[in-house]
C-alpha cells in the first residue's frame, strides 16, 4: 500500500520466523543474545529483563568471577535439577568500558579473585580505574568474594595503594621473606562489616546498571500496584493525550522550577518496576501534595496524561499514599456466600454487616446454588460499603476469610493485609476515585 517492496517485506518475514524459532527452541541462548545486541541501551535491557522474568528465565547479577564481556548463558544447580540462566555481562556495567573488561578476564584466566586486594594486585590499574571500581562494588560484582558493599567502598583506596605497590614491587623485582611481593599482605585478611541501608546499596546498584537486578525497592508493594494501578510507566506510550490514569510507584524526586507567571510548579519522578515517568505538579496543587512526594516514598497518582513531547507524562490531579490507597482507589467489592451458609440467617446478618459500613463502593453477591450455578448479583446502589478494617474483619467471621475480595481499576484483587486498621474516610479524599468508571465484576 505504500511501496514496501516485495522483497523487503520477505526478507523481514525471513528474519521473523528465524528469532521465533529460536526464542522457542532455544529461549535462554535467544534472551542472552538480545540482551549483548542492546547493551548500550538501560531501556532495552530493561524490557528484555522483564521478558526473561515472564518466561522463567533467571538473569544472575554480575560477578567479578563469573562475568564475561556479554551476556552469557551459564548452568547451575537448582532443586538437585541443572538449570540454564544467564549471567549479567560487564560490558553493560556504566562506567566499565571494554579495556577494563578485557583486563578483568585476562588476569582472572588462571585462578578467581580471592578479595578486592588480589583483585588490585592482579588487574591492570591504568585500563580498569578507581571509577570503574567503584561501579563494580557498587553493582554487586564482589557479593560473592563474601564481602559488604560499603565496606569495600571504605578500603577501596587502601586496596588501589597496595595493588599498585605490589606491582611496583614485582617489576623492580622484589620480594618479600617469604616470597610474596609486598610486605603488608597481612593487613587485608579482615574486612570491615560496615554496610548501607538497602535503599543506598539499590540507588548505588541503579546508577551503576541503570535498573535493579539484586531486588527493586518495590518488589513488597508490587501486589497493591498492580491491583490498584490503572495503567504503568510503560503502557502510557499507548495511551491518547488527556487519558486519565492511576499510577503507582516510588517517588524518585522532586524538583520546582519557577514558570512565566513566578509561581512554582513541581515535576516528579515517579519509578515503578516497568520505568520511570515524569509528572507535573501545577502551583495550585503544589503546597498540598509536594508534603506527600517525599524521595522514596511510595503512592499512586492520578492524572491526565500529557503527550506534547516526544516522552509522555502526566498531569497530577491527586496524591495518595500507598496506606490510603486499598480503600480510596478500590472499584468494587465482591462477597461470596459459601453454599453451606447460602440461608436466610446468613443473608440477614450480612446485611446488618453491610449497612454498618455503608459507602459507596459498588458491593456485589456472589451464590452457588445446589446444582453448582453460580449467580453474581449487583446490589442496590443504596448497599454501597466503605472498605475498612472493620468491615472485612466482620465478614471474615461471618462468612469465612476468603469470602471478601476488594477489585481495583483492573478489576485485579487488592491484598487486604495492605488495608490500615485506622483506614481514614473517603470524604478526605473525594476525587481519588472518581477519575476511572466503576469496575464491573458481573
Amino acid at each position: 500500500g505504500y511501496a514496501f517492496n516485495k522483497a523487503h517485506s520477505t526478507g523481514y518475514a525471513l528474519v521473523a520466523f528465524q528469532t521465533a524459532y529460536m526464542k522457542a527452541y532455544h529461549p535462554v541462548e535467544f534472551m542472552a543474545a538480545v540482551m549483548t545486541f542492546e547493551m548500550s541501551s538501560t531501556d532495552r535491557i530493561l524490557e528484555y529483563f522483564d521478558e526473561c522474568k515472564r518466561m522463567g528465565i533467571t538473569v544472575l547479577p554480575p560477578d567479578i568471577n563469573a562475568s564475561d564481556n556479554d551476556f552469557t548463558v551459564c548452568t547451575v544447580e537448582r532443586e538437585g535439577k541443572a538449570k540454564k540462566v544467564i549471567r549479567f555481562g560487564l560490558a553493560a556495567v556504566k562506567g566499565v568500558g571494554e579495556k577494563a573488561v578485557t583486563a578483568i578476564t585476562t588476569a582472572r584466566a588462571e585462578d578467581p579473585y580471592k578479595d578486592i586486594y588480589d583483585f588490585c594486585e592482579r588487574i591492570d590499574l591504568a585500563a580498569c580505574n578507581r571509577a570503574a571500581l567503584e561501579a563494580l562494588i557498587n553493582c554487586g560484582t564482589f557479593d560473592s568474594t563474601g564481602a559488604m558493599r560499603k565496606a569495600l567502598s571504605i578500603v577501596l583506596e587502601g586496596a588501589i595503594d597496595h595493588g599498585a605497590r605490589a606491582q611496583a614491587d614485582k617489576k623492580s623485582g622484589q620480594l618479600g621473606l617469604f616470597g610474596d611481593t609486598s610486605d603488608d599482605t597481612a593487613e587485608h585478611q579482615t574486612l570491615p562489616t560496615d554496610e548501607w541501608t538497602e535503599a543506598e546499596m539499590l540507588a548505588k546498584e541503579k546508577a551503576a546498571l541503570g535498573f535493579y537486578v539484586t531486588r527493586h525497592p518495590l518488589a513488597h508493594a508490587a501486589e497493591l500496584i498492580d491491583a490498584c494501578a490503572s495503567q504503568t510507566t510503560a503502557s502510557l506510550a499507548d495511551l491518547p493525550e488527556g487519558a486519565q490514569v492511576v499510577l503507582g510507584g516510588m517517588v524518585s524526586s522532586l524538583r520546582t522550577v519557577t514558570t512565566k507567571q513566578q509561581k512554582k510548579m513541581g515535576i516528579v519522578t515517579l519509578e515503578d518496576l516497568k520505568g520511570s515517568i515524569e509528572a507535573i505538579v501545577f502551583p495550585k496543587s503544589l503546597p498540598e501534595l509536594q508534603k506527600l512526594l517525599t524521595p522514596d516514598s511510595i503512592v499512586f497518582i492520578t492524572g491526565e496524561v500529557d503527550r506534547r513531547r516526544e516522552e509522555p507524562s502526566l498531569r497530577v490531579s491527586d496524591v495518595i499514599p500507598a496506606a490510603d490507597a486499598p480503600r480510596t482507589l478500590c472499584q468494587s467489592i465482591l462477597i461470596v456466600i459459601p453454599k453451606p451458609r447460602a440461608n436466610t440467617e446468613t443473608l440477614k446478618r450480612l446485611k446488618e454487616v453491610v449497612a454498618r459500613s455503608n459507602g459507596d463502593k459498588p458491593l456485589y453477591l456472589k451464590l452457588v446454588s445446589d446444582d453448582d450455578i453460580e449467580a453474581t448479583i449487583r446490589c442496590s446502589p443504596k448497599s454501597g460499603v466503605e472498605l475498612t478494617h472493620r468491615f472485612v474483619t466482620a465478614v471474615a467471621d461471618l462468612l469465612g476469610p476468603q469470602a471478601l475480595t476488594a477489585l481495583g481499576p483492573n478489576n485485579r484483587a487488592i491484598p487486604l493485609e495492605a488495608l490500615p486498621p485506622d483506614a481514614p474516610s473517603p470524604e478526605s479524599r473525594p476525587n481519588a476515585h472518581a477519575l476511572l468508571p466503576a469496575a464491573s465484576t458481573a
